[in-house]
């Protein structure tokens, strides 16, 4: 074993599922006493017991030497099968021989499976092959886990023999890895005192020599009343004596309670003879057994004495309180309401049956209802948290969380009106878990807690030295490592090896100067050795020169998002007030298809004063499908490993129409996948994957799961025919909630503050951005990557901060194929009174895809302002203002109208216009085309009839070329009902293209769709101007155009319009 490191910082983790503090003392043989204390292993001495064997662990031949083999031998006193537990860092103990003062250790500090275990000096550093934790595997079993290897020890091949050296294996349920651990000692008669494991005799005894008691004495009295006691700690007590004829009654009693009466009565002597044996004891407490004698006999008896053998204790590790035991039940009246208050009374090391007895007696009291957690820390275990499925957008793929399963520490599960008073209170989280669910919760309130993680999931290092080859770092003290194979390896603690946490996908940079953060590359590649040179410090050698910035931080994670910080799951009214979120596992908050989440002074970011710069692996808060009214106020975010909110909906791609009132829906990236996206009685649109738009809704009446990614819709219409396969997404529009963001901070996000697509009202106000990479505010919708929906309608952007963002520091960005602002996806976004500040360049602000942008009142305070408008209309930009002279002020039009918007003169912005579009002469009485469906006798695939109706120039209706389809051909249109028609409009490419020009048409009408009257015909000039057909006034429900004649033998239309009267 080699010096490397101390381990002073390391934090708390105690790998067993205790439902309370177990106040255990366990004393040496001798006598020596120690206080009573919460963790029942440190400082205490134990036999360790195989359960399939019952044989025990004992150092071979009481060896006192480094290397020694450590196997399983039958029961004996000897000290070679003692071992005293020592707490080195929290949750681990060194484990030493009594006999040799030898730790237990891994051979050679290996990880491999069947690695020997041996004893040897104990050596203080960060090999860690000499330290264990303890797994409660149940039943009053534990595993010894190593931390070096993660590996727990076993009898090779569930041997029975004597003298079977251990060896690690990877964790099983089998009960060769299993063990009993306990000090089941035997205390003489005339072993006295007055400390514990002590016989303390009052006046009246006397001491003699017997050849059969145990040690060959005993203690024997028969004056009346006169006493005996022993005080102890451990589960049951065995007295042991003498039975004789001159043997008169004795008074046993535990703990000052009822005295059993026991006749010692015998026609002759019997020694070692079993006189009392207690009922299960607490260990919570210590005990006194005492013997009394009477002075009373049996008729047959010829005198009353008592004679004392020796106590057998008994003192096995179990859990030996229930969690009922653990909070109390009250009622509190607030403003003349009275309240029923759970009050936990449980601080130990795992709180967690404790918690979910209380969270049961929340769901049974009378409501209104508050569960109350005094001030304190209280810990949760991922190794004992409930496991529940969720299936959770934006997570997770199916290999990471097979079937969705998660491990959760505080479940509130069908459950309503509950106020959690934290005061406070700390909920400190060991291993990788989400800390909290509310599922089917309502009017649910969290104030006053603190969540954080004792080993977080990312990992930190500060660069304090950078040579000419070399590196040097200090590795953060919640950050857990190891130097295996002369390479650093991070650790953590519960099943945080198992979830892969240690292996490094993902790196940030944090400058704390600036407080900026930014994603590089893993600053580890490349290293050749590495030496831990004490107090935290690691030296990473290379064999070039490093390029690294003393002072700055690397966060250092895996990218699976395995488990969150916390999922509000088809919750309502739920309000958080002053939680502190100091560490999340994955994503942080998530809210999934919940209605109305208030967040009141929120702070996610890393607790002050622990040195940490990473609160989250993820975004910070992901609303994902919700409705009703999201409000974010007076609340602050730092240190995340993506955006600090994203909030949106989903978009499942139709694979299938299997019916004609049914279609098959898909979820299609790859980390969303599984969760309810719908519900009966939920309204759905079809949406166009190219353009984004909507073209038509119905209502859901079933919903079947197919599989993890598939769901069936039941609707309460005919799918409509221009739903085609792969080409339309569904989105839920009952879910895209109202969101206000307010009063709030960001900072240190590597890429965006905020991303918001919903159709509700938005409003973000009164924040501060500080230093994005990216956008501080991005308006995305898409449907070809993550298939977040969907647009916005109403967004008020107001009174912010927005301080040295990169990008565009205000994007909205559709992925659409949408190149001309007829049609668009978002609409009504208003940017008003902002301040903008840019030390270096200009703040830039995009807008695509938008019909009504206004941008007014705004302030450049440094630098100027570069506006980027796409395929928009509807423009507004007055009052803005720029502290700085001789700075940017420009605006560009692309792919829009050749007067478009309201510029105001006297900003001083400079307006450029690009690839402009002359507006389509829209007719007040079109019929509205998104009440068409439109069908072909001939169509490419691609270039369906539906493009013909869609209100997007750049898509288009092409008759069949391979193999190619003659004319006539026509396309039909089902205008939804009958109207007065007298006009059809006929619009053909307008990307240059000539192909199926139509140059002479026919043009029929029907009321039915079978039966046709002709009612124009006539010829158009081969161009890619607008043409029109009229035609006296007809009653019809469907118009056909034939194409007769046309430019290279096909048919074509970017758009038809028809005309009512």
């Amino acid at each position: 074993m080699v010096l490397l490191q101390n381990r002073h910082a390391v934090q708390h983790m105690i790998a067993m599922v205790i439902f309370m503090a177990l106040f255990i003392q366990i004393t040496l043989p001798e006598g020596s006493v120690n206080a009573i204390g919460s963790d029942p292993f440190d400082q205490k001495t134990f036999n360790i017991t195989v359960q399939h064997s019952k044989l025990k662990m004992d150092v071979s031949g009481g060896s006192g030497l480094n290397g020694a083999a450590i196997l399983q031998m039958p029961a004996n006193t000897a000290t070679n099968q003692q071992w005293t537990f020592s707490s080195t860092t929290p949750g681990y103990y060194k484990i030493i021989s009594k006999s040799s003062s030898k730790a237990l250790v891994v051979k050679n500090a290996s990880t491999a499976e069947g690695a020997k275990i041996i004893q040897h000096t104990y050596s203080d550093d960060a090999t860690y092959n000499d330290e264990w934790s303890v797994i409660d595997a149940g039943n009053g079993y534990y595993q010894l886990k190593n931390r070096l290897s993660n590996k727990v020890i076993e009898i090779p091949d569930s041997s029975l023999k004597s003298e079977t050296q251990f060896v690690q294996r990877t964790a099983s349920t089998g009960n060769n890895q299993r063990f009993e651990i306990a000090f089941d000692r035997t205390v003489n008669d005339n072993t006295t005192g007055t400390g514990h494991d002590q016989f303390a005799y009052s006046s009246g005894w006397d001491y003699s020599l017997e050849q059969n008691a145990f040690s060959s004495d005993n203690h024997y009295s028969n004056i009346t009343n006169s006493t005996v006691t022993i005080t102890f700690i451990g589960t049951k007590v065995r007295l042991y004596g003498a039975k004789n004829s001159n043997q008169g009654i004795a008074a046993i009693s535990v703990d000052n309670g009822p005295e059993t009466m026991v006749d010692m009565y015998s026609l002759s002597r019997m020694d070692q003879f079993l006189l009392f044996e207690s009922a299960n004891l607490s260990t919570s407490q210590e005990h006194t057994l005492k013997i009394r004698v009477t002075g009373n006999k049996n008729a047959s008896a010829s005198n009353t004495y008592l004679s004392i053998d020796r106590v057998d204790i008994l003192s096995r590790v179990t859990s030996d309180l229930t969690p009922e035991h653990n909070y109390t039940q009250r009622t509190e009246t607030i403003n003349g309401v009275n309240h029923s208050v759970i009050t936990l009374n449980y601080t130990g090391y795992d709180a967690g049956d404790s918690v979910r007895a209380a969270i049961q007696a929340v769901k049974a009291a009378p409501k209104p209802v508050i569960l109350d957690f005094p001030t304190g820390t209280y810990h949760f275990r991922a190794t004992t948290a409930n496991q529940v499925q969720y299936y959770i957008s934006n997570a997770s793929t199916t290999e990471q969380t097979p079937d969705g399963w998660r491990r959760v520490g505080l479940l509130f599960k069908d459950i309503q009106d509950l106020t959690i008073r934290g005061n406070g209170s700390t909920l400190m989280f060991h291993g990788v878990m989400t800390p909290i669910v509310f599922d089917h919760a309502t009017n649910a309130k969290v104030n006053g807690i603190n969540i954080d993680f004792n080993r977080p999931v990312v990992s930190e290092m500060t660069i304090t030295e950078v040579g000419s080859n070399y590196v040097r770092a200090s590795i953060h003290a919640d950050t857990w490592y190891y130097i295996q194979s002369n390479q650093l390896v991070w650790m953590g603690e519960e099943n945080w090896t198992q979830n892969g946490t240690q292996n490094v996908k993902a790196v940030q940079e944090y400058k704390p100067a600036t407080k900026e953060t930014w994603r590089v590359g893993n600053p580890l590649i490349g290293v050749t050795s590495t030496q831990d040179l004490g107090n935290r410090i690691v030296q990473f050698n290379y064999s070039s020169a490093p390029n690294l910035t003393v002072g700055n931080t690397f966060q250092l994670r895996d990218t699976a998002r395995r488990e969150q910080g916390a999922l509000i799951y088809r919750s309502k009214d739920i309000v958080w007030n002053d939680v502190n979120f100091y560490a999340a596992p994955g994503l942080g908050i998530i809210s999934q298809y919940s209605e109305n989440l208030t967040l009141n002074r929120l702070y996610f970011a890393p607790k002050v004063g622990s040195g940490r710069t990473n609160a989250s692996m993820a975004d910070f808060l992901q609303v994902s499908g919700s409705k009703g009214n999201f409000v974010v106020d007076d609340s602050y975010f730092a240190g995340a490993h993506d955006d600090a909110i994203n909030v949106h909906g989903t978009h499942l791609q139709v694979v299938q129409i299997p019916a004609y009132n049914q279609v098959k829906v898909q979820f299609m990236h790859n980390e969303s996948w599984g969760f309810d996206a719908f519900a009966i009685g939920d309204t759905i649109e079809y949406i166009n994957k190219s353009t984004l738009l909507s073209k038509q809704s119905a209502v859901v009446t079933g919903v079947t799961h197919v599989n993890d990614t598939q769901i069936l819709l039941t609707l309460d219409r005919t799918v409509p025919s221009f739903v085609t396969v792969n080409e339309y997404v569904v989105e839920n529009t009952t879910w895209t909630p109202n969101v206000t963001i307010k009063n709030s901070s960001f900072e240190t996000i590597p890429t965006r503050g905020i991303l918001l697509t919903t159709r509700g009202s938005i409003l973000v106000e009164n924040n501060t951005f500080n230093r994005m990479p990216m956008s501080a505010l991005l308006i995305a919708d898409d449907a070809n990557s993550w298939y977040e929906s969907g647009m916005v309608k109403n967004v008020m952007i107001k009174n912010n901060i927005f301080n040295n963002n990169g990008n565009s520091v205000i994007s909205i960005q559709p992925s659409t194929s949408l190149t001309n602002p007829d049609k668009t996806v978002h609409s009504n976004i208003v940017i008003d009174g902002n301040q903008f500040i840019k030390s270096t360049g200009d703040s830039k602000i995009y807008a695509k895809s938008v019909n009504g942008f206004t941008f007014i009142n705004n302030s450049a305070n440094q630098g100027g302002i570069e506006m980027n408008l796409d395929k928009s209309r509807g423009i507004i930009v007055m009052g803005n203002s720029f502290a700085q002279s001789n700075v940017t002020k420009k605006i560009t039009m692309n792919n829009m109208y050749t007067i478009e918007g309201t510029i105001g003169e006297n900003q001083g912005f400079v307006v450029t216009q690009t690839n402009t579009i002359t507006p389509i002469a829209w007719e007040s009485n079109d019929i509205p085309q998104v009440l068409m469906t439109a069908t072909a006798s001939s169509s490419h695939s691609g270039n369906e009839a539906s493009k013909a109706v869609d209100g997007d120039r750049s898509t288009v209706w092409h008759s069949e070329w391979s193999p190619m389809a003659n004319l006539p051909q026509s396309i039909l249109i089902d205008l939804g009902s009958s109207y007065s028609i007298t006009k059809l409009r006929y619009l053909p490419w307008q990307n240059g293209n000539s192909n199926g020009n139509i140059t002479s048409y026919q043009i029929a009408t029907s009321t039915n769709g079978s039966s046709f009257t002709t009612v124009a015909s006539g010829t158009w000039a081969d161009n890619n101007s607008e043409k029109s057909a009229v035609f006296n006034h007809v009653t019809a429900r469907f118009i056909k155009l034939t194409a007769t004649a046309s430019h290279g033998g096909f048919a074509s239309a970017t758009e038809i319009n028809v005309v009512h009267n």
